[in-house]
């Protein structure tokens, strides 16, 4: 058998991220999380159309109601590590802020 001086392939050399396929779940979950704030955005849009007030309200109730179902199973398909870690990437906390400062 021959040995290769080079590593094997589905393994990433130390500090680079691994380059592996991510499973449909994950990105599934991560087109819900996409999707969650754009339908607060419509939420937001609807009390503008030219309807009558209960199609609004009932557009707008079944939207919220949507979205937190969908923010749900989104959360649920990319795992609480990986919705952590990208919570975490897109609210920093910068370095000077108060909350950061430990008394």
């Amino acid at each position: 058998m021959k040995t290769s001086a080079y590593p094997p392939t589905d393994v990433a050399p130390e500090g680079v991220p691994s380059q592996k396929k991510k499973p449909f779940r994950f990105k599934l979950g991560v087109a819900l999380l996409i999707l969650y704030p754009l339908m607060w955005l419509f939420a937001a849009v609807v009390p503008f159309l030219p309807l009558d007030v209960a199609t609004k309200a009932a557009l707008v109730a079944g939207d919220l109601a949507a979205a937190e179902v969908i923010f749900v199973l989104g959360v649920a398909c990319v795992g609480k590590e990986a919705y952590q870690a990208i919570k975490a990437r897109l609210f920093k906390k910068k370095a000077g802020t108060p909350a950061s400062k430990k008394q």
